[in-house]
């Protein structure tokens, strides 16, 4: 095997202070130095790129972080959409709810963070992005509208608006009962059968891109980091996704397929019934280690009542070596079809 050029390395370098600048824009101001020194280590160039990247960030920004202070006195519009709110932002971009004058309806616009679209790729990006996610027709899947751009040029996807609240904020707020949980798991893995029939690999499965809608089915969201599985848009050493829940192969930067969704998957479920990440450790190099070599505690361990079909599935779906999971998710699915049926209503919650 060849040796990785100059080029591929310096892409590998960029694409890894990126997947880091999004983890760290995801967390609070207060928790960002921490989270910059354990993920840098020793690599002080690193440290520095990574700061400049959030400080040009903060800076650039201004503009759609203030269209929340803005919007309650003065109409802010964008192309046909009235700019009601901001829902929320992160390394992927900012979220705002807007309504659609022309079919008078709310939908959820997002748009590139700056530093994408300042990047000459940053429209095919999000192009690849509304590409995906639009050809996707499932209930368990966020719906994308059309892609356009502001009149100074930065674009933006439209996609439906739903009421609920993110299973990253159902975690923090309260445990989830089993039954809920593994609704919510049944869910989830239709809409990745879907998304795998089409040679779709989402690729960042976790809590904060599922929604719970109210009185609604459960959704999917952001296939920001989507490929189609295709061998000249997926480099090896490009790792997209966030960290904790990431599959071992993510995690070496090697090939991946619909195995790496049902690992993060499996990681989510373990999150949901236990009430821990399964690979909870002190800072990111020790959960990368943990991902990569550390099996987690068993369920029935802390809890004995865990049903004994629920800790194999678990067991299947953090298989370390991907030909040893759940080969798509429609035999997860067979899988939990035959554990004993569960409801799948959804709890009130606000709007995210």
């Amino acid at each position: 095997m060849s040796e990785p050029s100059s080029g591929d390395r310096e892409r590998d370098r960029r694409d890894f202070a990126e997947r880091l600048y999004e983890e760290a824009r995801s967390l609070p101001a207060a928790e960002r130095k921490q989270f910059i020194a354990s993920a840098c280590g020793d690599d002080d160039a690193l440290r520095e790129e990574l700061g400049g990247l959030l400080s040009q960030a903060d800076a650039a920004e201004g503009f759609f972080e203030r269209l929340a202070e803005v919007v309650p006195t003065t109409a802010v519009v964008v192309g046909r959409y009235e700019i009601l709110g901001c829902i929320g932002s992160g390394g992927m971009g900012a979220v705002y709810r807007a309504r659609d004058r022309r079919l008078r309806r709310d939908v959820a616009l997002k748009f590139l963070p700056p530093h994408f679209a300042a990047a000459p790729d940053a429209e095919e990006a999000l192009l690849r992005e509304a590409r995906a996610a639009a050809s996707l027709e499932h209930p368990n899947v966020c719906t994308v509208h059309e892609i356009a751009a502001t009149e100074d040029g930065r674009p933006f996807i439209s996609m439906s608006y739903y009421e609920g609240e993110t299973l990253k904020d159902r975690l923090r707020r309260n445990a989830i009962p089993l039954a809920e949980a593994l609704a919510i798991a049944t869910q989830l893995a239709r809409g990745l059968a879907a998304a795998h029939a089409r040679g779709i690999i989402h690729r960042d499965v976790k809590p904060g891109n599922v929604m719970l809608v109210d009185g609604g089915p459960v959704k999917l969201l952001d296939f920001g980091l989507a490929r189609l599985i295709d061998a000249t848009v997926s480099h090896p050493g490009v790792t997209p996704g966030t960290i904790a829940y990431m599959s071992p192969e993510q995690a070496r930067g090697d090939a991946i397929g619909a195995p790496t969704d049902l690992f993060s998957l499996g990681i989510l479920l373990y999150e949901m019934v236990a009430g821990v990440h399964p690979f909870r450790r002190d800072n990111q190099h020790a959960v990368i280690h943990a991902i990569l070599h550390d099996e987690p505690p068993p369920l029935r361990k802390g809890n004995p009542a865990t049903p004994v079909a629920l800790e194999r599935i678990l067991t299947r779906l953090l298989r370390k070596d991907p030909a040893a999971r759940y080969p798509s998710a429609n035999d997860l699915l067979a899988d939990l079809e035959r554990l004993p049926a569960q409801p799948e209503a959804r709890a009130p919650g606000r709007i995210v």
